[in-house]
């Protein structure tokens, strides 16, 4: 079945919040756009470059697969919440199937615009030795210290922007009115089948997604067309930071 909690919010609020979040929703929406862009000049380097280039197809297609995998491995998991929305006006099997579809087509969207990404973003930095991950996925070897200090550092980074929030957070309600709407303390995440495998579906999507797209392709990509690292990495972190900005804070 399915549960929801929530407060009757009175419609002043509703409104105030909602031209307060305007802005990011517009932000989120140019987003969207921007890595539509990303996508398809991905696209467009693959279908030049397949004439004189050997793509590593093989890494993308993995990444790409894992992902799809994932995401109709989740479809099935959340089969018990699928129901909560079944409208009693259609029949069981069409509502089965439709959905199914549905995925099916996330799914495929998903995977092809992370190979697209992956393979155009290696052929583009494959001879960079600022990428030593791609060099060590080839050799199938991540002992080299190069390898050993890069992950230690990416943990150390970890560790430092959680105190970022932390500070941002703790500083940006004491003296900014930074705040947040407050939710019912609930999740639905139990009552799928494994609940493990929720967390685990948007952990490695995500990951996998937007290093492929945000960061191999678009960043490897610009600093070839716009001849400048520092502007590379801002406009890719811009289109990224963007793409959160609906979050409700």
């Amino acid at each position: 079945g399915y549960f929801n909690q929530y407060l009757k919010i009175p419609e002043n609020f509703i409104r105030e919040y909602g031209k307060e979040s305007s802005l990011g929703m517009l932000l989120a929406s140019l987003s969207i756009f921007f890595t539509f862009i990303i996508a398809v000049s991905a696209f467009i380097i693959v279908i030049i470059k397949s004439a004189k280039n050997k793509f590593n197809w093989k890494f993308g297609i993995i990444s790409s697969g894992c992902v799809a995998v994932l995401i109709i491995v989740s479809f099935f998991n959340n089969m018990p919440l699928l129901w909560s929305d079944y409208p009693s006006t259609m029949s069981k099997s069409i509502f089965l199937t439709m959905s199914l579809i549905s995925a099916i087509i996330g799914a495929f969207i998903y995977g092809v615009v992370i190979m697209l990404t992956g393979v155009a973003g290696e052929s583009i930095c494959q001879t960079d030795t600022r990428f030593p991950l791609l060099s060590a996925l080839k050799r199938k070897d991540f002992s080299s210290p190069v390898i050993i200090s890069s992950i230690f550092r990416g943990y150390c980074l970890a560790f430092i922007f959680l105190g970022y929030i932390t500070i941002f957070y703790l500083v940006g309600n004491k003296f900014f009115n930074i705040w947040i709407p407050v939710g019912a303390r609930y999740s639905n995440i139990l009552t799928t089948i494994f609940p493990f495998l929720f967390p685990l579906t948007i952990a490695v999507t995500a990951a996998i997604s937007e290093e492929f797209v945000f960061r191999l392709f678009t960043i490897s990509f610009l600093e070839k067309l716009l001849k400048n690292y520092f502007l590379a990495i801002f406009i890719s972190a811009a289109v990224w930071a963007f793409g959160h900005s609906n979050y409700a804070v």
